[in-house]
């Protein structure tokens, strides 16, 4: 009996020992609101020096000790210090930390950098900007009637462009009147709905581009100039004059011609979402793509998102900005490609890469920074897989918010038949049992 109780009270401490040594927490919400997000991971597991977080945090600041605490598990290469800056000034000073509190200083190497208001987002960016060094260099294109990328409105691209600043992106304007070619530190160009066409000279340069392992983000729109559409199709890709819906698909607060998919196939950019249940992609306004099936030599084309298996083409017509629809039938039904990826190889440079969405407004202010879908990681990974930057493809830290009510047709099914049958079948069936009880008292 002693022999036993000796051995039971040795395993544990050594299960004590273990967690001690090597700590781990499981998070058991189902969108795992207390761990860290996939991006702040993979930051955190290329670290190749130690690093330090100053945290100056009030004793009381739970939220943020507790976000620190997951970092600190999440790498043995972390380390975080806590101070208090009303019982310690002289340490805030040292720092050189006049905000008040929480403020997190990161000293990685020599380099420090210091996060006002911390949370995780800021946190991993920071992390990002001292970890990865030199920048690569975004370019929008410009000249075309491009849609804004400095817009601050609805409509326009603002927070797009904060969040590459904040992933360590150098982001620039190009625009190629002159015949200049695409600046050989161009590490990927944005392309956003051009309503205007282009000199033979300017279609030179991208065709230069491209071919000399260039990478182009084509955002398409309603009304892209048709020479932009003609140029596409030199590379394998049609898109199509239709508005594309999904009636398989409802998300709730959602018009008519919003698409919503979670419907992403293998590849690199969509990898982070494989095992997961993702939040909906939703594309506002989204044209079908059809892919070429007579290819240059080398080339390949493959989609990367599409509808559910119930998709269907709406043909229209767009003049002056307003969508007419010709017609209440469907041209085409079945799984639509909305967007897909085209790659160049060549023996001489590497392959050229072209992502192109069918919809350009799925990542505009509106969209990209809604926490109840996954437009932002989409296209922010769309964007590091064409810079090569493969450390930032991952599911971005988000913060907690309603998911959006996502509804496929047996959902609706279910939900019609719980409400209209089941629940008040339930309440005649009941009302029932008791009227006859009270009979036999």
């Amino acid at each position: 009996m002693v022999a036993n109780l000796l051995f039971l009270l040795g395993i544990l401490v050594l299960l004590q020992y273990l967690s001690y040594r090597h700590p781990h927490e499981w998070d058991l919400t189902k969108n795992k609101r207390f761990s860290l997000a996939e991006l702040s991971l993979k930051e955190l597991s290329s670290l190749r020096a130690n690093l330090e977080l100053w945290a100056f945090v009030e004793s009381s600041d739970s939220e943020t000790r507790d976000l620190l605490h997951q970092y600190e598990i999440a790498s043995p290469r972390l380390k975080v210090h806590y101070v208090d800056p009303r019982s310690e000034p002289e340490k805030a000073r040292e720092f050189g930390v006049n905000s008040p509190p929480p403020v997190i200083v990161i000293r990685y190497g020599k380099q420090e950098e210091q996060v006002t208001e911390p949370n995780e987002e800021r946190i991993t960016n920071a992390l990002n900007r001292l970890t990865k060094g030199s920048a690569r260099t975004i370019y929008f294109l410009q000249g075309h009637d491009e849609l804004d990328f400095s817009s601050p409105g609805d409509f326009g691209y603002s927070l797009l462009r904060s969040e590459l600043l904040k992933e360590n992106f150098i982001v620039k304007s190009f625009s190629p009147f002159k015949g200049e070619d695409i600046p050989m530190d161009t590490s990927a160009l944005i392309v956003l709905n051009p309503r205007h066409g282009f000199l033979p000279k300017e279609k030179t340069t991208f065709q230069k581009y491209l071919s000399h392992g260039g990478r182009v983000l084509f955002l398409a729109g309603m009304d892209t100039s048709k020479e932009w559409i003609d140029f596409l199709k030199s590379y394998g890709i049609q898109i199509e004059d239709d508005l594309v819906v999904d009636p398989a698909i409802r998300v709730y607060g959602a018009g008519f011609g919003i698409l919503a998919t979670v419907t992403m196939l293998p590849h690199p950019i969509t990898a982070p979402f494989s095992g997961l249940k993702p939040s909906p992609i939703l594309f506002p306004l989204a044209r079908g793509i059809t892919l070429e099936k007579l290819l240059p030599k080398g080339m390949t084309v493959t989609p990367l998102v599409t509808t559910s298996p119930f998709g269907e083409a709406i043909p229209i017509k767009v003049e002056e900005h307003k969508i007419t629809p010709l017609s209440k039938t469907p041209i085409r039904k079945g799984a639509i490609p909305i967007a897909c990826v085209t790659a160049q190889n060549s023996d001489k440079e590497k392959g050229g890469r072209l992502v192109v969405f069918g919809s350009s407004l799925f990542a505009d202010n509106q969209w990209f920074n809604n926490q109840a879908t996954s437009n932002k990681d989409l296209v922010l990974n769309a964007i590091s897989w064409l810079a090569e930057s493969e450390s930032t493809i991952a599911i971005h830290p988000k913060s907690t918010e309603t998911p959006a009510f996502l509804l496929d047709q047996v959902s609706i099914i279910r939900l019609l038949l719980l409400s209209l049958i089941a629940i008040p079948g339930l309440g005649i069936v009941l009302g029932i049992a008791t009227w006859l009880r009270r009979r036999h008292l």
